[in-house]
């Protein structure tokens, strides 16, 4: 089984944020072939191969992002199973497990924090949640080239409606591929840190950038990796409360209570 892990990034910013995020994987996950797409003229360092991408023609990024997501399908033929990658990870521990998602299934992503962040051009049940598209693992078939298409169509004919974010029309196009198997993924393997989180087991990977800029007490990096699994029964936190390096709720030692 040949696999890939791979991401989309243009703008300098953000080529260099995919090439620090490919970096860490290595240090964590060794020997996998990571493969950039992009735009932008630049080194294969980093990474195992950059893929020249057509210079962006939207008025709204997310939609050559979709576009993107189409040609980096075809592109990645000589591969049976892909992982794309936002620039903006960090990775705690390995994650091979992930890849046995595609043992059953077509393809596996996280739920949506917000579970619903725009409406869709037919009404959905609410109760039909988004997926975080900052990780997403599949395998490459036909069934999921449908979904991708399908994305992409309703990206352009639809937009006003998804309120310039990719999650809804996502949404939509899995709900118009009945055929697709497509499982969740939990939390902890990429926990939106930024919002308040919600976790149970252990965090590997984490997915958000630090707030310094607009949050001049916010936690770094480093300090969310040594509060996100200080104890590993379930927990919540959240980098808002002014309070948050007291870490964890409830606490390590909650059981030894009185």
């Amino acid at each position: 089984m040949s696999r890939v892990v791979f991401w989309i990034s243009a703008g300098e910013k953000f080529v260099e944020e995919a090439r620090n995020c490919s970096k860490e994987l290595r240090e964590v996950m060794p020997g996998m072939v990571h493969i950039l797409f992009t735009p932008e003229e630049t080194s294969s360092d980093g990474f195992d191969r950059v893929a020249q991408l057509p210079e962006r023609t939207a008025e709204y990024w997310y939609l050559d992002s979709v576009r993107y997501f189409n040609m980096a399908f075809d592109l990645l033929e000589e591969y049976d199973e892909c992982l794309y990658l936002d620039s903006d990870l960090n990775f705690m521990s390995p994650f091979p497990e992930l890849w046995r998602m595609l043992e059953r299934f077509d393809i596996a992503a996280p739920m949506g924090s917000r579970r619903v962040t725009a409406g869709t051009f037919q009404e959905l049940p609410p109760c039909f949640p988004e997926y975080e598209l900052g990780l997403i693992l599949f395998r490459r078939n036909a069934v999921v080239k449908e979904l991708f298409v399908e994305w992409e169509r309703l990206h352009w004919e639809h937009f006003a409606i998804y309120n310039r974010n990719d999650q809804p029309s996502f949404r939509e196009a899995v709900w118009n591929t009945p055929e697709l198997k497509i499982e969740r993924i939990p939390s902890e393997y990429h926990l939106r840190w930024n919002f308040g989180v919600f976790m149970s087991l252990e965090v590997k990977i984490l997915h958000g950038r630090e707030m310094g800029e607009w949050y001049p007490d916010s936690p770094t990096i480093d300090d969310v990796r040594g509060i996100v699994n200080s104890h590993l029964d379930m927990r919540v936190w959240t980098p808002r409360n002014p309070r948050w390096r007291d870490g964890v709720i409830p606490e390590d030692n909650y059981k030894d209570r009185q």
